[in-house]
């Protein structure tokens, strides 16, 4: 059952990503190029397990939206929201926002096209995390406050404009709340498609 649910979402992240690409030229939107802006995002620690009286669910999204500074490097904006509930255990809500700062590496060829490419990723930002657990004789715990976290992977584009990418990422969260601080490791999946700077304006018009 997990394997069928893992195999049908990247079908479906990928099919998606595809189709939207159609709309930009290979010509005008090299993928590495200043100026070029990426939107997308990762789906991660996705698992389901339903049995009797222990059913479990567990989601994890950050899109993003960035934007080629210079040619290989990005700035950008980032959401995150987690969330995992085990019946009759427990319940948890990690959500957050901020800013993200990402490096690829390679030139890739004659115009900047390279099919793989390796990149890391910082983000800084706010974040918070909600606990409740089934057991009264146990605390609930909660954190609010700033949300640092890293990672890199590997991305691969099938278009010149559209990036498949795996990547580990771990968050540390601190701040106020009855928790000093939280820390989360995950292991990411994400499709994400990269617009010219005058294909991006047009959207927007559009919108």
């Amino acid at each position: 059952m997990k394997k069928t649910i893992y195999l049908l979402t990247a079908v479906m992240l990928f099919t998606t990503a595809t189709l939207l690409a159609q709309t930009e030229t290979k010509a005008n939107s090299e993928q590495m190029k200043q100026d070029v802006v990426m939107v997308g995002g990762n789906i991660g620690n996705f698992r389901s397990n339903f049995q009797k009286d222990a059913n479990q669910v567990q989601i994890q999204l950050t899109p993003r939206i960035g934007w080629m500074l210079r040619e290989r490097f990005m700035w950008g904006v980032y959401a995150d929201f987690d969330f995992q509930a085990v019946q009759n255990a427990q319940t948890q809500i990690r959500y957050g926002a901020g800013l993200f700062a990402r490096a690829y590496t390679g030139r890739g060829g004659p115009v900047g096209y390279s099919k793989t490419r390796l990149f890391g990723e910082f983000s800084s930002g706010f974040g918070g995390l909600n606990l409740k657990v089934a057991d009264k004789s146990k605390p609930n715990s909660t954190v609010n406050g700033l949300a640092i976290g890293f990672g890199g992977g590997l991305a691969y584009f099938p278009a010149s404009n559209v990036s498949i990418e795996l990547m580990p990422r771990y968050v540390f969260n601190t701040g106020m709340g009855s928790a000093q601080a939280r820390t989360a490791l995950s292991i990411t999946f994400g499709a994400n498609i990269y617009f010219s700077k005058s294909k991006a304006r047009e959207i927007s018009k559009e919108m």
